[in-house]
C-alpha cells in the first residue's frame, strides 16, 4: 500500500540554542507500507503503521529515502542490531506521551552533514559529517517521545535544524546517548543505568541541552563525559535544567570534562556524586571557559578531582554564568 503524506521539513531557528522550531509543509511524498522484517538497506520511502511491531534484523540502513514513523510503533532485534538513518535521508517519528515509539535491545543512529573538528567521520563504512558549515541548516527531520530500551542513541553530525525532544533511554550496556559533533540541541532527555557513560558529547559539538535526567542504577562510567579529542574548533555545551545521580562504584566523575578542549555552561542543576573520581572530574585547560550557575552538589563525594580542579572549583564557587547569553552555534532563520 502507499501514502502520500507531507513530509518537507523547514525548520525556523531563533537564536542560539534549543529555540528551534521545525514545521512540515504541505509537499507530498508517497510512502510504501513497511514490511514486519527488515534487513540490510532501506532504498524506498517507507511508512511504519501505529500500534505496529517490526523486527530490525542485523544492520538497517536507510539510505537516500524519507522514513515515517508512527506513534506507538515497536522495533525489535534478536541479535542486537541497528536502525541507521544516513546523511541524505529524512525521519519523521513522533510519538506522543502516552504513545511512545519504541527500541527494544537495538540501537538507534542517525547521521548527517554537520561539522566536526574531525571532518568527515565514517561509521560502519557509512560516511558522515564535514569540515564546514555548509549543511548547517540540512534538517534530519523530527523525533519526539523515543523510548530505546537495551540500546544506544547516537546523534552524528546532526544539526540544529533537526527537532530531537523527550527521549528515554534505558539499560544500555554501553553508553546511553552519544553526540558527535554537530549542532543539534536536544531537550527532555532521561538516561537511565546506562553502563557506559550515560552522555558522551564530542568532535567539536556546539549546542544545548535542555532538561536532562540522568540516573546510574549499578555501577558504570561518567555520567556526563565531554571531550574534543585535542581538536580545534572546541567542544563547547550549553547544558541547562539538569539533575545526575551516580552509582557506588561508577568512575570517571559525575560531570567529567575529559581533555584540553572542552568548554561549558552548567546551570539550574543537582549532581548527586555516590562514585569515584571527583563529582567534577576535569582536565579541561580552558577553564576560564567553564562556567556555573546554581549547580548543586551532594552525595557521598563532592570533591573535585583531574589536573584542573582547582581552578574549575573556583568557576564553580564564582556562580556567574548566564545561561541565556550561550555562544552555541547559531543559525540563520530560513
Amino acid at each position: 500500500m502507499k501514502y502520500l503524506i507531507p513530509l518537507t521539513i523547514i525548520t525556523l531557528l531563533y537564536g542560539c540554542g534549543g529555540n528551534s522550531k521545525t514545521v512540515v509543509d504541505n509537499s507530498r511524498i508517497s510512502y510504501e507500507e513497511a514490511p514486519r522484517i527488515l534487513s540490510g538497506n532501506i532504498t524506498k520511502n517507507l511508512k511504519f503503521n501505529s500500534f505496529g511491531e517490526y523486527e530490525i534484523q542485523g544492520k538497517v540502513v536507510a539510505k537516500g529515502v524519507n522514513i515515517l514513523i508512527d506513534k506507538a510503533t515497536v522495533f525489535t532485534s534478536i541479535d542486537n542490531g541497528y536502525l541507521l538513518i544516513a546523511k541524505d535521508s529524512t525521519i519523521d517519528a513522533r510519538g506522543d506521551k502516552q504513545n511512545p515509539i519504541v527500541f527494544k535491545s537495538l540501537d538507534f543512529i542517525i547521521l548527517a552533514n554537520a561539522k566536526t573538528n574531525h571532518g568527515e567521520l565514517s561509521f560502519d563504512g557509512i560516511k558522515y559529517a564535514n569540515k564546514n558549515d555548509d549543511y548547517n541548516a540540512q534538517s534530519s527531520g523530527i523525533i519526539k517521545y523515543l523510548n530505546i530500551k537495551d540500546g544506544s542513541f547516537v546523534l552524528g553530525a546532526v544539526t540544529a535544524a533537526t527537532t530531537v525532544e523527550h527521549i528515554k533511554v534505558e539499560n544500555s550496556i554501553q553508553d546511553g546517548m552519544k553526540i558527535i559533533g554537530g549542532t543539534v540541541n536536544p531537550r527532555y532527555v532521561k538516561i537511565v543505568n546506562a553502563k557506559g557513560d550515560s552522555l558522551d558529547i564530542s568532535a567539536g559539538y556546539s549546542g544545548t541541552i535542555e532538561e536532562l535526567n540522568i540516573t546510574q542504577i549499578e555501577p558504570a562510567e561518567a555520567a556526563i563525559e565531554i571531550s574534543s579529542g585535542l581538536r580545534a574548533p572546541y567542544t563547547e555545551v550549553l547544558i541547562n535544567h539538569f539533575n545526575i545521580k551516580t552509582a557506588p562504584g561508577s568512575v570517571e566523575g559525575a560531570l567529567y570534562l575529559k581533555d584540553s578542549y572542552v568548554l561549558g555552561t552548567f546551570a539550574n542543576a543537582k549532581i548527586s556524586h555516590f562514585g569515584d573520581d571527583g563529582i567534577i572530574n576535569t582536565y579541561t585547560t580552558q577553564y576560564e571557559d567553564v562556567a556555573f550557575k546554581d549547580v548543586v552538589l551532594e552525595g557521598a563525594n563532592t570533591n573535585f578531582s583531574g589536573s584542573s580542579a582547582s581552578q574549575i572549583k573556583r568557576r564553580y564557587l564564582a556562580n556567574d554564568a548566564d545561561p541565556d547569553a550561550c555562544e552555541c552555534e547559531k543559525q540563520d532563520s530560513l
